[in-house]
């Protein structure tokens, strides 16, 4: 009996390790699943509005004062009697009207309210949202107290850490887990901006707009949402039909490409 049990106790422990080492390629598989994701649901984002500075203040009193400056403009210019002395004053005064207005429009882009989640970076313009996926970044740093993102087309975007420092620091977490090979950040600068403390404001958000976009693989255009799927990590586009075994952006992982057309049908 001793020895009986003593086989069965072996035996057991022989097969324990086989068991463990059959459950490791399980989530390999599910892992690789979830690096590619068809856009059916809705994503989620937080909501990030700027925090009230100097700069902000000013820029109100600017606005104030240019919407002044302006109206005192067009009433000398255009209601008095032309040999009146004020109004001499009304051409410079529309001057300055105009200059203090331009200068309220320049400062209100470091305002702007921002967006970051799944889907990229939005930025909320006159009640629209301007994206840009997280693939669409070619470069991130830090310079001049601000966090300067280049993208592959358009101007680069510039997010002063004074008025943003809860969004700056989650694009640099985010950029640094979903495209670390195109972030330029010292310690430094990761000093400085710090750790994501705050989650902001929780959305929900429908997928992307994918109608005349091309397939990050094969160049071909897309058309049917159906037929897109969407690398989890950095957001690149592809046609399930031409799913590459590794992003061409982020290099992740997507599978092997007949298990993905397998997964897709």
């Amino acid at each position: 009996m001793a020895r009986s049990n003593k086989s069965s106790a072996s035996r057991s422990s022989r097969r324990r390790p086989k068991e463990h080492a059959k459950s490791r390629p399980t989530k390999t598989k599910a892992a690789r699943r979830a690096a590619l994701r068809k856009l059916a649901g809705r994503f989620s984002e937080s909501r990030y509005e700027p925090k009230a500075t100097l700069g902000s203040v000013v820029a109100v009193v600017m606005m104030s004062l240019g919407g002044v400056a302006l109206g005192a403009g067009l009433w000398a210019s255009l209601l008095l009697e032309p040999g009146r002395p004020a109004a001499s004053y009304g051409p410079y005064a529309l001057a300055v009207g105009v200059a203090l207005l331009a200068g309220f429009l320049l400062a209100r882009r470091t305002g702007q309210v921002l967006r970051i989640g799944e889907l990229g970076l939005a930025i909320e313009v006159d009640g629209k949202l301007v994206r840009t996926a997280w693939y669409e970044l070619r470069r991130v740093s830090f310079a001049n107290a601000s966090l300067r993102l280049n993208k592959t087309e358009g101007r680069p975007l510039t997010i002063p850490l004074r008025s943003h420092p809860a969004a700056v620091a989650r694009i640099a977490a985010e950029a640094l887990k979903r495209i670390p090979k195109r972030v330029d950040l010292d310690e430094d600068a990761l000093a400085r901006i710090g750790y994501p403390a705050e989650r902001g404001e929780q959305l929900m958000v429908d997928p992307p707009q994918v109608t005349g976009q091309h397939c990050r693989a094969s160049e071909q255009i897309l058309t049917f949402e159906k037929d897109v799927r969407m690398c989890a990590r950095c957001g690149a586009l592809y046609h399930r039909a031409r799913v590459p075994r590794r992003c061409s952006e982020c290099t992740s992982k997507l599978g092997n490409t007949t298990r993905s057309k397998r997964a897709a049908s």
